[in-house]
């Protein structure tokens, strides 16, 4: 069954940073302040020798009213939508229902160059 948000979008009734809206679509509680911890994280992998920038969030499958975006930056000023510059690798179902997805950044990553990710949350 679907799950629907209501309530304050910009509320964050544990303190922990992450908006009401934030916790409903990462499946983690808005009255639990550990439980976001680790809803996001980066990494790297490498492919045929040139390493590629990847990027894991979880997500709660059972909400449907939310728009989830991962968008990249150079310079953590100008962010852009990252979709057709994203690789899905995999979908991991964790113990308490929801999922994560693990994407790579097509680049590789080049001398200093640096790749920042986010996710947006949108209620449609």
């Amino acid at each position: 069954d679907a799950v629907t948000f209501s309530g304050d979008p910009a509320a964050d009734g544990d303190g922990d940073g992450l908006s009401a809206l934030a916790e409903h679509a990462l499946g983690s509680s808005d009255a639990d302040s550990s439980s976001g911890a680790g809803a996001t994280s980066s990494g790297a992998v490498d492919v045929g020798g040139a390493i590629h920038p990847t990027f894991s969030y979880r997500l709660n499958p059972a909400v449907e009213d939310v728009l989830l975006t991962v968008e990249t930056s150079s310079d953590l000023t100008s962010w852009t939508d990252a979709g057709t510059d994203l690789v899905f690798l995999e979908s991991t179902s964790n113990a308490d229902g929801t999922v994560t997805r693990l994407v790579r950044y097509n680049t590789p990553i080049s001398g200093d160059a640096t790749r920042y990710f986010r996710l947006r949350i949108e209620l449609q």
